[in-house]
């Protein structure tokens, strides 16, 4: 694997033919991390691509059990009625239909002419007409008869074909842009809430995934989008480093997506007044295609969080941890900077430990986070009033209280404290912290906090979680400045 550096991503640029071509990672062989059922592959009908690319907007405050129904209002429909395209009147005239549980079906379209009627027609005489306007995409209703003489019909509840998941897409886009960690099982129950009409897993779940295309593109497009997004973040914010990692295919002109790094350049500037702790984590990523993101964050000496770097990478394992820790060490840890890195105990954090030479010196030092140790611990012994022991020895920062609290526990259970035992102590416990290289900080709680303010985006394209991470932190640096000048 080639060395990353600096001017990597440049390189990598201008090496690459200029139509050159990026994929996605592939999925074989992977392990599946999705929070919800991946169906991609059998969209069905409605899995249609949509490759609009819309400004990504600064998100709002995570509002996960809002309605539907505050945004929804039922169409109103009438002879004059003019609408933008056809699938826009169809829209229309099916929720209208759909919330009043009646049912039509078309009895004649061409290109510029659609009729249709109630599916209990001649009974009913519901029936509407319209036409597309000359010279544009405008279409007009001319006939309509708005009044259905049959019963609301219930019998169809468990799914209406009406209810397609591009109209669901439709309703849900306001929230999916809000909120892009919508789940599907609240999109079947939101759907319900409005309609009363039951939709399936697999029509909510292509639902969520042609809103989230409409905002911010397919996920195949968002690789080829990514290098030029990287390098306009860096034509504007200099000093900001990036690195992104190929690897070629069959084809001369397509490369397969492996990793991406990314530091902003006010966090690598703005660490030197931080706490010299950082914590380093790793959350899947459950989108159309899977892969992990993986941030290093510091502590300001307020105890504000400070985001460094990002990185993606196709596959979390110890290759991909050296990659991104390399990276950290040579573009956003200051040379002779002693640092304290606070992890879990994840193998490919290990390996990077071991082969990272940044990582071997004296520069560095590592603490294993004390809540995943109790994580552990417990999932091991299951006895909470252990746990608490454990994590009482491991937090005290008197030795003598460390020493009685072990041996309180080898009373209980020889085996957990055998176990804590072959932990080295200065790697878990702050009474052993040698020269308080942690600073008092134990846990990975700040990585693991940033990660949900990340949550949302972690169903996006790659495309949009960059965006979302630089909108983000542009917004955190602005409001922290702001707030240093009312110091002032």
């Amino acid at each position: 694997m080639d060395q990353p550096s600096s001017s990597h991503f440049a390189q990598h640029v201008d090496s690459d033919p200029d139509d050159a071509e990026y994929i996605a990672p592939s999925t074989e062989d992977e392990e599946s991390s999705e929070e919800e059922e991946d169906i991609s592959a059998d969209e069905g009908e409605d899995g249609q691509d949509v490759r609009a690319m819309p400004q990504l907007h600064d998100r709002q405050s995570h509002v996960p059990n809002m309605s539907l129904r505050p945004t929804f209002h039922i169409p109103i429909i009438e002879v004059g009625n003019r609408y933008p395209s056809f699938q826009s009147l169809q829209q229309a005239v099916s929720l209208r239909n759909i919330a009043e549980h009646r049912h039509f079906h078309t009895e004649a379209k061409q290109s510029r002419y659609w009729k249709a009627r109630c599916v209990y027609a001649p009974q009913c005489t519901w029936f509407i007409q319209a036409a597309k306007n000359a010279g544009c995409s405008i279409w007009t209703i001319k006939q309509y008869q708005g009044y259905h003489q049959c019963r609301p019909d219930y019998t169809r509840a468990k799914d209406d074909k009406l209810l397609t998941s591009e109209l669901i897409s439709g309703l849900i886009g306001p929230k999916i842009e809000e909120d892009a960690d919508y789940k599907v099982k609240l999109i079947m129950r939101d759907v319900y809430e409005l309609f009363q009409v039951s939709v399936s897993y697999k029509k909510a779940w292509c639902a969520k995934s042609l809103a989230i295309q409409r905002l911010y593109g397919s996920w195949e497009d968002s690789y080829n989008k990514l290098a030029p997004l990287l390098g306009a973040i860096m034509g504007s914010n200099h000093g900001t480093v990036v690195d992104l990692q190929t690897q070629p295919t069959n084809a001369s002109t397509t490369f397969q997506f492996r990793y991406v790094f990314w530091s902003f350049k006010a966090s690598i500037d703005g660490f030197q007044y931080c706490l010299p702790v950082v914590s380093v984590d790793g959350t899947h990523l459950y989108g159309k295609y899977k892969g992990t993101l993986l941030i290093v964050v510091a502590m300001t000496g307020n105890g504000d969080i400070f985001p460094l770097a990002f990185s993606i990478v196709d596959v979390e394992n110890g290759e991909s941890w050296k990659w991104f820790m390399t990276n950290i060490m040579r573009h956003v840890v200051p040379p002779h900077r002693h640092i304290c890195i606070i992890s879990d105990r994840h193998g490919g954090i290990d390996h990077a430990f071991n082969n990272v030479p940044e990582l071997q010196g004296g520069q560095v030092t590592r603490r294993f986070c004390l809540r995943h140790v109790r994580s552990n611990f417990h999932s091991k012994f299951r006895s909470k009033k252990l746990k608490n022991m454990m994590y009482k020895a491991g937090k005290t920062p008197s030795r003598s209280e460390f020493e009685k609290t072990l041996l309180e526990i080898a009373t209980k259970n020889q085996e957990a404290y055998n176990w804590l035992r072959a932990i080295p102590k200065h790697m878990w416990a702050l009474s052993h912290d040698e020269g308080g290289s942690c600073h008092g900080i134990t846990t990975t709680n700040s990585s693991e906090s940033f990660n949900h303010v990340l949550k949302g985006c972690r169903c996006l394209p790659v495309f949009a979680i960059v965006r979302f991470t630089y909108d983000k932190l542009v917004k955190l640096f602005a409001d922290r400045r702001t707030n240093g000048y009312l110091w002032q």
